[in-house]
């Protein structure tokens, strides 16, 4: 019976990156976060846009119990410059990761181990 890891090609793929798992992990996560970092402040300007047209009633007043508009304004401002920051320290720690030369040397650790070339060797 065949294993898991020979029918499919994508977990022989996994199956390869043992080796980088941490690396590709972190990568992940980071990219993940650079993600999230990345729609929140559209997400906040649908929160200002709340704050002008409802005012006292809006989501922000509820959640932080702030009445005055233009500080409801403000804590949105300083809560979109801190996404704008996290955004730009996630995409920092992403590209910072050696990943694009892992792939490189996977890539060259698959290329010997294809059954073709293995058939070609013999």
């Amino acid at each position: 019976m065949t294993s898991t890891a020979q029918t499919y090609p994508l977990f022989r793929l996994l199956s390869y990156m043992k080796p980088f798992q941490r690396q590709y992990r972190l990568a992940t996560f980071y990219s993940f976060m650079n993600k999230l970092f990345d729609i929140f402040p559209e997400i906040l300007i649908g929160g200002a846009v709340d704050v002008v047209v409802n005012q006292k009633s809006s989501w922000i007043a509820k959640l932080m119990g702030l009445e005055d508009m233009s500080m409801q304004l403000l804590v949105l401002g300083v809560i979109t410059f801190l996404a704008w920051g996290f955004e730009s320290v996630f995409q920092y720690l992403y590209s910072a990761q050696p990943c694009s030369s892992r792939g490189a040397s996977l890539t060259h650790g698959l290329l010997p181990a294809h059954p073709r070339r293995e058939a070609a060797r013999r």
